[in-house]
């Protein structure tokens, strides 16, 4: 960059509204943690006409700001410890002397700390926070609570090795992350072996990049349960027929993930066992599935073809009658589930296998049925019981009502499946499978055109 552009005066002016616009967004962020831990504290006093007013108040704030219901609830909690806790923060943000992203430190860094210490803390950062990029300013604060609260951060560390967890979330690109929280030591411990089992092998000739072996090699861990078998894991896949037969490259769904590539599921689909769904042809939503279960093809696509074609030919025979008792059969609740994806909560992306079934009109007025079941997460279902109105809308969208009487509109997650044309030509599966393998390779389509 030369110095004549350094001093063009628009160059620095359109610095100085990038500064203004900074201070102005710390300046909101103070107000909203205001408004937020008014709304808060209001769920401690009388009048709200629901059993779990904090629940409730998440759901209104998660459909206010459209945002999810763990993001909600987090800034109602972050709101609540910025205005109660730290306010010499507060302050600074309206002065514009704190940005957003420091205050975020501060919260994060002091949330677990008592009142006295957490004053303490704050004292002695506050004055450099304007200073300090967020990372920065996240290794002071945490040097300066070990320094104050010594003994305390110890009993915290102790008690976070016993909340050591394992968990995943969804990634792009047909990938999920891996995420793993326990003490520093021992996942660092972990992250050194598999380098050194990494270069290990690159040094042996092993023609993966490091990454791709450190992946691979954690992977491989998952050894065999006790017994010496390895326990059976599996995963739901839903598949357009129209991208099965290779007819459209319309993606499939990977419960509990979200869209998979159509080449990534028809690679799955070889070895996996076959249920048909009917689904209305305009709206994607699921109308029912038969409970019986094709086997695995083995790996043959041949034979795996002939299934699908005859599968799409036979009428769909699906057994939707009532039940007689309040709580479902597991076929039927998993028929309810592989329809609902998940809750329909304002805010809710709870994994429908995670939540419980609750029935629109209650039991027994109403039945205990496909229709009348929905799968929805503990604290919306609770809510609906609070004071919560819920109607399903056309096409299987949902209007929540709050007690206050605001209203948020929840679409559907369901697409209209790709259709097949009369007389539409199905290519060898053989040729599909080729195909899709060297996609997944990364070789290319070998002049595949992308179909819908």
């Amino acid at each position: 960059m030369s110095l004549t552009s350094l001093l063009d005066p628009v160059w620095d002016e359109t610095l100085d509204e990038l500064e203004v616009l900074q201070r102005r967004r710390a300046k909101d962020f103070a107000a909203e943690a205001r408004l937020l831990a008014r709304l808060s504290a209001r769920t401690t006093k009388g009048g709200w006409q629901t059993e779990a007013p904090y629940d409730s108040l998440v759901l209104d704030v998660a459909g206010t700001c459209v945002v999810g219901q763990h993001a909600a609830a987090g800034r109602l909690a972050d709101a609540e410890h910025l205005v109660a806790r730290l306010p010499h923060t507060l302050d600074a943000l309206d002065r514009g002397f704190v940005l957003v992203g420091q205050a975020r430190v501060l919260v994060d860094e002091t949330r677990a700390l008592s009142s006295a210490v957490c004053a303490e803390v704050e004292s002695r950062v506050i004055a450099d926070a304007e200073l300090l990029a967020p990372g920065a300013l996240r290794r002071r604060v945490r040097r300066v609570v070990l320094a104050v609260d010594a003994e305390e951060a110890a009993r915290r560390a102790a008690a976070a090795r016993k909340d050591r967890r394992v968990w995943s979330q969804p990634g792009p690109d047909g990938t999920r992350l891996l995420l793993a929280e326990g003490p520093a030591e021992q996942v660092h411990r972990l992250e050194l072996r598999l380098d050194a089992l990494a270069r290990g092998l690159i040094a042996d000739g092993d023609p993966r990049t490091i990454d791709q072996v450190r992946f691979d090699l954690l992977c491989e861990s998952g050894g065999p349960d006790p017994t010496g078998s390895r326990r059976p894991v599996q995963v739901q896949v839903q598949v357009p027929v129209a991208t099965a037969l290779g007819l459209s490259d319309v993606p499939g769904t990977l419960v509990g993930y979200g869209p998979l590539a159509a080449a990534q599921v028809r690679e799955l689909l070889a070895d996996a066992e076959l249920r048909k769904v009917c689904v209305d042809a305009t709206t994607g939503r699921v109308l029912g599935a038969e409970t019986a279960v094709l086997a695995s093809a083995g790996g043959d696509v041949a034979l795996l073809r002939r299934r699908l074609v005859e599968m799409v030919a036979t009428p769909t025979v699906v057994d939707d009658r009532p039940e007689p008792e309040h709580d479902p059969s597991a076929g039927l609740a998993r028929r309810v589930r592989f329809r609902d994806h998940s809750c329909d909560g304002p805010g809710c992306s709870v994994p429908a296998d995670r939540c419980e079934l609750d029935h629109d009109l209650p039991w027994p007025a109403g039945p205990t049925s496909f229709a009348n079941l929905k799968a929805r997460s503990q604290r919306c279902h609770h809510a609906k019981h609070g004071g919560w109105l819920v109607s399903r809308q056309p096409g299987g969208n949902s209007l929540w009502t709050s007690p206050g009487g605001r209203s948020y509109y929840v679409l559907a997650q369901d697409e209209p499946p790709p259709q097949i044309r009369a007389g539409q030509e199905l290519e060898p599966p053989e040729l599909v499978a080729d195909r899709d393998r060297r996609l997944l390779s990364g070789k290319g389509a070998g002049g595949r055109h992308s179909r819908r």
